[in-house]
Order: C-alpha cells, then sequence, then structure tokens
C-alpha cells in the first residue's frame, strides 16, 4: 500500500516471480481501460508477461453498466472467496490517498 509512484508494482512483480503467485490490483482506478497514465498502471508488455486480476476490466465509456467502489469490492471479495479455494497466497497492489 502506498501512493502512485513509489513502486508497489515494480516490487510486486519482483515477489510474484520470486514466489510463483498471482497479482490482484486493488486499485479502483486501474481497472478502467482508458486511464493510463494518472494510475501508474503497469504496462501492455509486463500485463501480457505476469497475470495480473483486475486491471482493465471496464471501460469510462460504459455508461449502461452501473459500477462503483461497492460492485468493485463487492467482485473482488467473491473472486478472492472462488481463488482461495484452489490456492492459499496471491500479492495484492493497492493505491492509498494520503493527505
Amino acid at each position: 500500500m502506498g501512493p502512485t509512484g513509489i513502486g508497489k508494482t515494480k516490487f510486486s512483480l519482483y515477489l510474484s516471480n520470486k514466489l510463483k503467485i498471482n497479482i490482484i490490483s486493488y486499485d479502483s482506478q486501474q481497472f478502467y481501460k482508458e486511464l493510463n497514465i494518472c494510475t501508474s498502471k503497469i504496462n501492455t508488455y509486463f500485463l501480457k508477461k505476469k497475470k495480473h486480476y483486475f486491471i482493465n476490466i471496464k471501460s469510462i465509456y460504459d455508461f449502461k453498466k452501473k459500477y462503483n467502489i461497492f460492485l468493485f469490492k463487492k467482485q473482488i471479495l467473491y473472486f478472492l472467496k472462488i481463488y482461495f479455494k484452489k490456492k492459499n497466497i496471491i500479492i495484492m497492489v493497492r493505491w492509498v490517498y494520503v493527505i
């Protein structure tokens, strides 16, 4: 956890490769496909190289489907419930707003 640009993603890639585990992004902005610059989202090369969950799953232009932080959290909790039936560890990377 921490503010944008401190190396959370880089460290999570290192750790996931060492431990052979997956990464889940718990960042409420990185799930938007079109928000790349302001979120320090991992680049496409690394997204293809290592599985990341909950990155680029929604479009900011999809006005027909209601989506908010409550639904995002609910979706992640459901995913974790299913995921932990198969595996016992995952890396969660999250942005934190610091005042």
